[in-house]
């Protein structure tokens, strides 16, 4: 059983100086020991079995300005408060502790407080690194939704591919022929330029077609997900659909980043029709990214140029203008709402010409096509109180 030589308090910033001093010098402490030492307090300074060797010591230090007590042999005294006596334990553990406990730290040991008070730490900097994240992400989203919903400018010719995707081999696989590949490019070039004088009242030449490829390839692309799909699988379906197709891109241009717009042409054979009947073209403004299901030899020209023309707007801001059915939607879809039938020309992002009442012939041809109202002020190419 030993008495114990305790500091309570410590006048100020000097006599704290001195008294390190003093336990250093003659106490036998070391400086580093000393330091934490008196970091805290109240603080057991020495212990011993004879409170005689301990008066001494305690009348000097009081001397150097610290206020000191010698605890009696046998207290059973709090580890936190060590100048109190335990009056009972811990309300999270079996640790005594004093009426000061009680008092300040709601009935904790010192122990106990120190965990409370790195788990309180650490789920604020958990809190602040998942506040960092999700603005991150925020701020990413924000980044991505500006550009992909900005409007083009239309104050200069814009670059699309079209990649040539083939289903199968370069033996036994037919591909659009040269002479067919420049009847494409040309006819798109000179309608959307048309469409520009007649709609936006201006000679540019919108969009500058390249025709790529082909690239074969025996595999099939990932299949898009559903409305009725996980947001984990539709992003995990949707990137790995996208990621298909531009592989192809990076095998046939060297630099993607010099268009502005990628469409795929994915050209399978008639015997895939049942792979492929239900699945439409798409084209969104996400990355300006479209893909053209074609099947070869089966759909005329003046169809598939419809339907490239379909979903290059959609990368630049048009919306369908047909319903769940494939009707055109009136008044969107119509070109001309009156008379509403028979309607001259097919909408481009309806598809469709309008005959009569449920009854419509289906666009296939770009000659009897064209952008209407709706359409162009998606595109940024009239304003929408025109």
């Amino acid at each position: 059983m030993q008495y114990q030589l305790i500091i309570l308090a410590i006048k100020d910033k000097k006599a704290e100086y001195f008294i390190k001093k003093h336990l250093v010098e003659n106490l036998g402490f070391n400086s580093d020991d000393a330091t934490k030492l008196l970091s805290k307090l109240p603080t057991v300074v020495l212990t011993a079995e004879n409170s005689d060797q301990l008066t001494d010591v305690a009348a000097l230090l009081t001397d150097l300005g610290a206020e000191v007590k010698i605890n009696m042999p046998g207290s059973k005294l709090c580890s936190t408060h060590p100048d109190q006596s335990v009056i009972t334990s811990c309300s999270k553990c079996t640790n005594l502790i004093c009426v000061k406990c009680q008092q300040e730290n709601d009935g904790l040991c010192g122990s106990c407080i120190q965990k409370t008070q790195k788990r309180k730490q650490w789920r604020y900097y958990r809190q602040i690194f998942a506040f960092g994240i999700l603005l991150v992400v925020l701020l990413v989203a924000a980044r991505i939704h500006y550009r992909d919903n900005k409007k083009f400018d239309w104050d200069r010719t814009y670059n699309v591919a079209l990649i040539e995707v083939v289903y199968g081999n370069k033996e036994t696989t037919r591909t659009l022929s040269t002479s067919g590949k420049e009847i494409l490019q040309q006819s798109l070039e000179k309608w959307f330029e048309s469409e520009a004088k007649r709609v936006y009242n201006s000679n540019i030449k919108p969009f500058r077609f390249e025709i790529l490829g082909p690239t074969f390839d025996e595999k099939t692309p990932p299949v898009l997900p559903t409305e009725n799909d996980s947001f984990w699988t539709r992003y995990k379906q949707t990137s790995a659909f996208i990621s298909f197709f531009n592989d192809k891109l990076t095998q046939t241009s060297g630099d993607p980043n010099r268009f502005d717009i990628k469409l795929y042409l994915y050209i399978y054979p008639p015997d895939k029709g049942l792979d492929y009947e239900k699945q439409h073209s798409v084209g969104t403004t996400r990355g300006r990214f479209g893909v053209v299901f074609l099947p070869v030899g089966k759909q005329s020209p003046g169809r598939t140029s419809c339907l490239i023309a379909h979903e290059i707007l959609h990368t630049v801001g048009a919306s369908d203008k047909y319903d769940d059915t494939h009707l055109t939607i009136f008044p969107d879809g119509y070109f001309s709402p009156s008379p509403r039938y028979p309607q001259q020309f097919a909408e481009i992002m309806a598809l469709a010409t309008p005959v009569d009442a449920g009854k419509e012939k289906d666009a296939d041809n770009l000659d009897t096509s064209r952008i209407g109202s709706k359409t162009a002020v998606e595109i940024g190419w009239k304003n929408p109180n025109d």
